[in-house]
């Protein structure tokens, strides 16, 4: 076959590039794409599904779990503790300092809320396991 002529569109402005790695599953893949403000933004490379929603995701707005260790009264190892839902990335600091100030009191079951909307931001820190 010959060469096909192609029409061609006006140029688009280029957008932010950038890189990122999918942490949603362990194989890590390398997820490309274009940020735009005049233009939809898109992403060029992603290997599964997955990836493409969570590359979505990090277009959109920056959330992370947050995961830390509390002291507990009469015990001598730290209890681990996690968000009940992602906070924004550049709020974490924030929750963190908060969650310094914290100890936490015996009996705790998986689950049970160890502080209730931490910096208003209703997000609620619970503990992922049991301590006695």
């Amino acid at each position: 076959m010959g060469k096909e002529r192609v029409k061609k569109g006006p140029v688009e402005k280029q957008g932010l590039q950038y890189e990122l790695t999918c942490m949603c599953c362990p194989v890590g893949c390398k997820l490309r794409g274009t940020l735009s403000p005049e233009a939809e933004s898109k992403i060029i490379a992603h290997t599964c599904p997955v990836g493409w929603s969570y590359a979505a995701q990090e277009q959109r707005i920056r959330t992370r779990m947050v995961t830390a260790l509390v002291p507990v009264t009469r015990g001598t190892v730290p209890l681990r503790v996690r968000s009940s839902k992602p906070v924004l990335k550049e709020n974490i600091y924030q929750v963190l300092t908060e969650l310094s100030k914290v100890t936490a009191t015996v009996p705790i079951f998986e689950g049970q809320s160890i502080v209730k909307d931490i910096c208003g931001f209703e997000v609620d820190i619970v503990a992922a396991e049991e301590y006695y």
